[in-house]
């Protein structure tokens, strides 16, 4: 896995303390082993290698496990944080959080975030990213699909839900209709990560169309952004953020 977090904040809109958090991320993350400096598109960047397998095939093991460990990347999870808080958002929770990353930049920005993971594992790795780094956020080990959402006390949540469509359906759908029994999260905001798959069954909203429209949401922005598994595409990845209001 290589991942590229550039030298100058100018290139995310970021501050720069913003940016030295993400930095800070991956030089105390044992996901990454080395680091190089290279140019790319003209922009002087880090990139951090590193190797997830073992992480990925532990959190493949849970019987309700709906969707691998595919780390956001580091640069798109703060530009996602970054627009659920221009949207108004105040509170974040990343639903199969991983490593926390979202969560975790959802915390540089200022805003209350929680990170609710199912693998043990992932969980202990993100106590220890949030010890080391200093940023407050709470992980949180549940199966996100049978989770008491009543327990989430932020106003304007935004929930960042892990999977593409293809398999992600299952865990976004349980999410949504945990969050729709409790009345003071009506108005949320969904983030759902865009899927390109050839042969889906589903391609419109990117392959969220269904789900969507089943659960009575709209589309209110979709940003593009570098993904790792799109490295085989010429496009970056569609995030939806979807609520009802």
């Amino acid at each position: 896995m290589y991942e590229a977090v550039p030298s100058d904040a100018a290139v995310l809109g970021a501050e720069p303390g913003h940016l030295e958090m993400l930095h800070r991320f991956a030089r105390s993350s044992p996901l990454y082993e080395s680091s190089f400096e290279e140019v790319i598109s003209g922009e002087r960047c880090t990139v951090y290698e590193g190797d997830i397998n073992n992480h990925w095939l532990d959190s493949t093991k849970h019987d309700t496990s709906y969707a691998p460990f595919y780390p956001t990347w580091i640069i798109s999870a703060y530009l996602l944080a970054k627009t659920a808080l221009r949207m108004g958002c105040s509170g974040m929770v990343d639903v199969g959080s991983g490593d926390g990353r979202i969560a975790y930049c959802a915390a540089v920005l200022g805003m209350n975030s929680t990170g609710i993971e199912i693998d043990p594992g992932l969980v202990s790795l993100q106590e220890k990213m949030a010890d080391s780094t200093g940023a407050r956020f709470d992980p949180v080990i549940a199966d996100a699909t049978r989770y008491d959402y009543s327990a989430v006390r932020y106003e304007s949540t935004c929930f960042a839900i892990g999977g593409l469509p293809e398999v992600g359906e299952m865990l976004a759908g349980g999410v949504m209709d945990g969050v729709s029994r409790v009345p003071r999260l009506e108005g949320s905001v969904f983030v759902l990560a865009g899927g390109r798959a050839r042969g889906a069954r589903h391609r419109e909203l990117s392959g969220w169309g269904p789900l969507i429209e089943k659960h009575g949401l709209h589309v209110k922005e979709t940003v593009i952004l570098p993904t790792m598994w799109t490295v085989d595409q010429t496009e970056g990845t569609p995030y939806l953020f979807a609520s009802a209001g």
